[in-house]
């Protein structure tokens, strides 16, 4: 055979070969692939809830996938590296879930500092005379943010004829956090029962304050372990990172041989296991 026949041939069977690995690699991952999308699916459509938007999510699970796949692609193409490409791609495609998260988190924390004066206020006006229904009316065209946002869900509810316990079981579902929890227990009960509203708003508004006081202060005493924690977990990376710029053949082992991608995945999973275990000795639950 000539040298071209060869190489057809083994150009042939190279491509016979990547297809059927490919084909492998797909029956093998498709059920693990076919959970990541469904979870994707009912995690974006709970935060949409919780944000209080429209949001496709089939249409964000393709474009998501899309975008991490071009730039995973792109990534190999300008640095032929495995490492930087797996790492482009994995992160973006985890990226809408840490994002959702992130923003979740910030509005859960901003409709916990708007409580206590909200609470403060529809006391003042039960006190004035306006019914609950009048004075959650009038709370809400007063408060701006994300509070006024999920009061004046609670008011258009309330003119459609649901029921104020389903109101603020919803609260609860799109705002899980002990203070939301704290005021719909107490509005339930005395609903139920009687008994003074404006006082136990007021109840309320106090107990919901000193609280967050006293996580000001944790926070406050938790800072320089958290600080220390972001410090500690930086160093190795960024003497990585100025190493492969200042001196590439040190840190070339690293990024071309497979040692070097086991000991670039250990020291990853070993900052990950000490970003979890300084996390949960700096989170004190108040």
């Amino acid at each position: 055979m000539s040298p071209t026949d060869l190489l057809a041939i083994g150009t042939v069977g190279t491509v016979l070969g990547a297809t059927v690995l490919a084909w492998m690699t797909l029956v093998l991952l498709a059920p693990r692939l076919r959970r990541f999308h469904d979870d994707f699916i009912q995690r974006s459509q709970a935060h949409a809830r919780a944000f209080i938007v429209n949001i496709d999510s089939r249409m964000l699970f393709v474009l998501t996938i899309s975008v991490a796949s071009a730039a995973a692609a792109v990534t190999w193409i300008a640095t032929l590296q495995l490492t930087a490409t797996l790492t482009t791609l994995f992160t973006l495609v985890l990226l809408p879930r840490l994002l959702f998260r992130f923003l979740r988190t910030r509005r859960h924390h901003q409709v916990d500092a708007q409580w206590a004066d909200a609470l403060t206020l529809l006391s003042g006006l039960l006190r004035a005379g306006l019914s609950l229904n009048g004075a959650l009316a009038q709370l809400a065209e007063q408060t701006r943010g994300a509070l006024g946002v999920e009061l004046a869900l609670i008011v258009r509810a309330q003119r459609l004829g649901q029921p104020l316990e389903q109101s603020l079981a919803n609260l609860c579902v799109r705002v899980p956090t002990e203070s939301t929890n704290l005021l719909a227990s107490a509005l339930r009960v005395t609903l139920e029962t009687g008994g003074g509203l404006a006082e136990i708003l007021e109840r309320c508004a106090a107990t919901i304050q000193a609280r967050q006081q006293i996580e000001s202060k944790v926070h406050a005493l938790t800072a320089q372990g958290v600080l220390q924690a972001w410090v500690v977990g930086a160093l190795p990376l960024l003497l990585l990172l100025v190493l492969s710029l200042v001196a590439p053949s040190l840190t070339d082992v690293f990024w071309n041989t497979e040692p070097g991608y086991f000991a670039l995945g250990a020291v990853g999973l070993l900052e990950l296991s000490g970003a979890i275990v300084i996390r949960k000795i700096v989170n004190i639950d108040v």
